[in-house]
């Protein structure tokens, strides 16, 4: 290790500096470079053959075959996916988020790894259960430019229904289903009938603060009630409607003098 130092405020309204041992920072797409840059080092020190099987690297087998080069990120592009002659992807952005892009990917890796259908879920008091209700928006978004409006309209409702099963906005699967969880751990939910998970973040006093998703490179993080894109927009009208008022008032003031005048 040469350097170990941690620059900005980890948290800025309470001016807690960055640790660079315990700070943690969600990289994203950002850590294909590294990834990148590591397997061109290994490719130019002659231990990795980008045209090689890419089955001679791995601890399992892969039936397909494909070179390692199939797998290689295009560094000046994130969102391009895979190069080489197969099918183009994109699966490491929210911006595909109504497109097949999850289910297939699910399909593809089930191929290999078939993953467990068969799920137990657990019944939980009702205070428990509705622990997770709220209004949420993801860690992902602007805070500090005019773009920060947007948020409001894509914020997210969870509730849990009278079956205990947990409902997140209007997330629907490719059938145009609503897609519902069942709790099947403390603060842990399953997808019914499918393979996605999401998990309830508490903070100080035992309260969940956050969601985490399979997606590690997003989260939904509570928003507090004066927030709340219901209550902004209500303000914003009802603050409209009082200066509409009172350029009205003026003008009828104004009208008035003029006639008496």
């Amino acid at each position: 290790m040469l350097l170990q130092k941690g620059y900005g405020y980890a948290d800025l309204k309470k001016k807690s500096p960055v640790d660079p041992s315990t700070t943690i920072f969600r990289l994203a797409s950002i850590s294909k470079l590294f990834t990148w840059v590591s397997v061109m080092q290994l490719q130019e020190q002659g231990k990795l053959d980008l045209d090689t099987d890419v089955n001679r690297y791995l601890d399992f087998q892969n039936p397909a075959g494909v070179r390692q080069a199939d797998y290689l990120a295009q560094p000046h592009d994130a969102h391009r996916g895979l190069r080489g002659n197969n099918p183009l992807v994109s699966y490491n952005s929210a911006g595909g988020g109504d497109k097949p892009r999850e289910e297939i990917i699910d399909m593809f890796t089930d191929r290999y790894f078939p993953g467990t259908t068969n799920r137990t879920y657990i019944s939980l008091p009702r205070n428990e259960l509705s622990a997770i209700e709220g209004v949420y928006e993801s860690t992902r978004r602007e805070d500090s430019t005019k773009a920060k409006l947007d948020g409001l309209f894509s914020q997210r409702t969870a509730r849990v229904d009278k079956e205990g099963s947990l409902h997140l906005g209007d997330i629907k699967d490719l059938r145009n289903h609503p897609i519902k969880w069942k709790p099947i751990g403390k603060d842990l939910w399953q997808e019914i009938d499918g393979q996605r998970r999401v998990f309830a973040i508490r903070g100080q006093g035992g309260r969940v603060v956050r969601l985490a998703y399979d997606f590690p490179g997003v989260q939904s993080q509570r928003v507090p009630w004066y927030e709340h894109s219901k209550f902004v927009l209500i303000a914003v009208a009802g603050s409209l409607i009082v200066l509409l008022a009172v350029v009205l008032a003026a003008l009828i003031r104004v009208g008035q003098e003029d006639v008496f005048a």
